[in-house]
């Protein structure tokens, strides 16, 4: 039969317990993991776009208790920008007030597709230069023919295209190719960065093509910068970190 004793000290054993290590450095140790309960906060905001990142912060304007010494704009990366409390309160915990977070399909990079596809993705996924329209050019022009000729020496490709109903020629495809598609935020200018062009002959003669990235990523650093400068402009007053 179990007692109150066996019962008692099962509760003991299950208690965590603190020891203070006065001979090294004074830390506290526990033989059980401690989880901090912390105090209430509010849920953060999330918006897709800098401009409802703004209007927020135009909105605590409002309020007599806004203190813009106690705000801080964290650019997370190209896609999440976060309000911060800068005061740490007594559990050393930050408020997140509200975050921006870019969320748009993107272009998916380094895998072939139809020229059909390509072309559409172009359109719809990437911002309307001059060299997008050259490029659009060209893949309308290769024909999906089963005599399509493609030739590769490894840097350059030539493919045969359609110029006229009746004549087809060879032109080289247009590589590298500076293209800015959709990657941050709407209200920012999107970043060029540099792709190859790759053409690829699949069954019945049909043609793929894919884009690869080619710029080690700096047009992250370009993107978060122009996050900076947009914010910077909006709302000078608040303190930016990158």
């Amino acid at each position: 039969m179990i007692d109150r004793t066996f019962i008692e000290k099962i509760e003991e054993m299950a208690n965590p317990c603190i020891v203070s290590d006065l001979n090294f450095y004074g830390l506290h140790y526990s033989d059980k993991q401690l989880h901090l309960i912390s105090p209430p906060t509010a849920k953060t905001l999330i918006v897709e776009t800098l401009t409802g990142f703004v209007d927020f912060i135009d909105a605590l304007r409002s309020s007599d208790d806004f203190h813009p010494d106690s705000l801080l704009i964290h650019i997370d990366n190209y896609i999440t920008v976060d309000l911060l409390s800068k005061n740490l309160g007594p559990y050393k915990i930050r408020e997140k007030l509200i975050t921006a977070k870019w969320d748009y399909p993107q272009f998916q990079f380094d895998q072939y597709k139809s020229i059909e596809k390509l072309i559409i993705e172009l359109q719809s996924k990437f911002a309307q230069t001059a060299a997008t329209a050259e490029l659009m050019s060209f893949l309308s022009k290769v024909r999906d023919l089963s005599e399509t000729t493609l030739t590769d020496d490894g840097v350059s490709q030539a493919v045969s295209l359609q110029h006229t109903v009746s004549s087809v020629k060879d032109d080289v495809a247009p590589n590298p190719v500076m293209l800015a598609p959709y990657r941050t935020f709407a209200e920012i200018d999107q970043p060029e960065s540099q792709f190859i062009l790759r053409l690829q002959k699949i069954k019945d003669g049909d043609i793929a093509a894919a884009l690869f990235e080619s710029d080690g990523w700096n047009w992250k650093l370009e993107a978060s910068q122009n996050i900076f400068d947009y914010l910077k402009e909006k709302v000078a007053d608040i303190a930016i970190i990158r």
